[in-house]
């Protein structure tokens, strides 16, 4: 003779009032969350004021970093490298380096 049993239980709990304890967990997020959006704000607003910063400290009127003495003086470099690259005195490349360092130092100037 063969003998089978089955058994099962079952539990349910329910909480009626829990006192308010729900609401105030959404308060409290709804709050963090608006404390969240204040503080990417402020990210925000304090990038934006570093680049604005950053454009004013380049176009700021100023004392030029080249001035019209040391300008003068690149151009006289770069006549003389010429003028030794044609007699033969100096190499090509010399006139040249100098050449591109006049047009910086130009450049610089306008600015």
């Amino acid at each position: 003779m063969e003998s089978t049993s089955w058994g099962a239980t079952l539990q349910a709990a329910w909480t009626v009032f829990n006192g308010n304890g729900n609401r105030a967990a959404y308060q409290r997020s709804i709050a963090a969350a608006g404390v969240a959006g204040i503080a990417e704000r402020g990210v925000r607003e304090a990038v934006v004021l570093q680049a604005a910063a950053a454009c004013y400290a380049v176009v700021e009127p100023g004392e030029p970093p080249i001035t019209e003495d040391l300008l003068r003086t690149s151009l006289e470099r770069y006549q003389r490298a010429e003028d030794r690259a044609t007699v033969g005195g100096g190499g090509r490349l010399d006139a040249l380096n100098a050449l591109v360092d006049l047009q910086s130092d130009s450049a610089t100037w306008m600015v």
